[in-house]
């Protein structure tokens, strides 16, 4: 029997615990709606579109930031606690951005 690396066991949790966010709130929705098989499909074509990106453009480009780093990040900023701070940062743009699409009317656009 071949042992998972950390990796692939990881990659299988997230896959396990999107599977299991998504059926639960397809059987407990937050927002009661009628099925509709179109936005279920234009939501999975995002789904797709994004994988696809992501491992077209963001994958290539992180690792090519990461190839020619200018050495602006202390040193304690590799490793567990850097991938923490990193996920805190971009989470806190994303809610940022998100607010800023909310409140002016070009961005409404992009949102």
């Amino acid at each position: 029997m071949a042992v998972l690396d950390a990796a692939t066991l990881l990659k299988g949790v997230v896959f396990v615990v999107v599977l299991a966010m998504f059926v639960e709130e397809r059987r407990r929705p937050a927002v009661d709606q009628a099925f509709d098989a179109a936005r279920l499909g234009r939501n999975l074509s995002f789904l797709v579109t994004n994988i696809a990106l992501s491992m077209a453009v963001v994958i290539p480009v992180t690792a090519l930031a990461e190839a020619h780093n200018l050495g602006w990040r202390p040193g304690w900023w590799s490793g567990a606690p850097g991938l923490i701070a990193d996920l805190l940062l971009i989470d806190c743009w994303i809610y940022v951005w998100h607010r800023l699409n909310h409140r002016i009317p070009f961005l409404w656009r992009f949102h």
